[in-house]
């Protein structure tokens, strides 16, 4: 039930981003991913409101670790 969603997925570890984007396609899901926390925040506060259904943030990577960016990307103005 994943046909059309828009995933964001950030993962410091090719690995685990291959794999990761590799399951969620099959699902139909629309895939985009990022390297780290802060490239997270820039992807999502670039977008349109809304344009992200989900984001799957991986909690310890360089340069802004997952729960950072959670809490920057929760204190967006926006819903």
């Amino acid at each position: 039930h994943l046909e059309g969603r828009r995933i964001l997925i950030v993962d410091d570890n090719e690995l685990n981003l291959e794999i990761a984007v590799e399951l969620l396609e099959i699902s139909g899901a629309q895939i985009i991913t990022a390297v780290d926390g802060r490239d997270a925040v820039e992807h999502f506060s670039s977008s349109p409101e809304g344009f992200y259904d989900i984001i799957l943030m991986d909690v310890q990577m360089p340069v802004l670790d997952g729960l950072s960016a959670s809490r920057e990307i929760r204190g967006l103005p926006r819903k």
